[in-house]
């Protein structure tokens, strides 16, 4: 799995400040009008009780969160403990489960599942793909959708330049994105500083790392769903299809578990 784990725990403060808030407030319109009416339109087994989603690679839990808010019940599965933690103060009603998604196994009580972010750009191939979505497939009850989003090559080719930064009193965080399109690889390189305890004499520690993410054909992806049980593929463009500024080349693929 690429890009996972050890280092979006040096990152889950910035993540959880910054990051997870923008993205959570500028794709929800998006979620509403293709997953969340889907679901309660099925009719599948708990209308009229609570809908359970399943939220892989939830981060921070700021989609969980606005989820538990229009009443749906949320469980969340990431593989960093520090997302998780920050998570469970974000969403205490929620439920949170340290798993990796290549390997994570729950009984098929969702009415529907969603990851968010390019959080699928952090498998490294049409394998890992499938194995995703076939853990996935598991825990879905019998027409359930499942809602994810993926960054493709024009948005790599076009965006993933320059850098840009987040900074408080206690923390910066400069990100420089870069793009691999012999290996199809994006990567952001991350310098981070985090103060010390407040005193007279505060210091600062540095961390540099980076993380990176597969861009992954169209193709690919739609094999990968298909062998793991998926009909009914739709993708969207997040600019020009559903209205997300700035989110061209972000597609996102809605499929059902049949």
């Amino acid at each position: 799995m690429i890009g996972a784990g050890d280092h979006y725990d040096q990152l889950a403060e910035t993540y959880n400040r910054w990051m997870g808030e923008d993205f959570c407030r500028r794709v929800l319109p998006a979620i509403e009008r293709l997953f969340l009416s889907r679901i309660t339109e099925t009719g599948l087994p708990g209308a009229g009780k609570e809908y359970c989603i399943l939220d892989l690679c939830c981060g921070s839990g700021q989609m969980a969160r606005a989820l538990t808010e229009r009443g749906f019940r949320v469980t969340g599965v990431d593989v960093s403990e520090q997302m998780l933690r920050l998570a469970r103060q974000n969403v205490p009603a929620g439920e949170f489960i340290r798993a990796d998604a290549r390997s994570f196994r729950l009984p098929p009580i969702f009415h529907g599942a969603l990851s968010t972010f390019n959080s699928v750009a952090h498998l490294g191939g049409v394998d890992e793909l499938e194995m995703v979505f076939r853990n996935l497939w598991t825990a879905l009850l019998p027409g359930a959708p499942f809602l994810f989003d993926l960054n493709l090559e024009e948005a790599y080719t076009t965006k993933w330049r320059g850098c840009f930064s987040f900074v408080t009193e206690q923390q910066a965080c400069i990100v420089r994105p870069s793009y691999d399109s012999t290996r199809r690889l994006g990567r952001n390189d991350i310098t981070l500083f985090q103060a010390g305890p407040e005193g007279g004499n505060q210091t600062w520690t540095r961390a540099d790392f980076y993380i990176e993410q597969k861009c992954h054909l169209p193709g690919e992806v739609h094999a990968a769903l298909q062998a793991a049980g998926f009909s009914h593929i739709e993708v969207y463009d997040g600019q020009r299809d559903l209205g997300i500024a700035g989110e061209w080349g972000r597609a996102f693929f809605l499929s059902t578990r049949m």
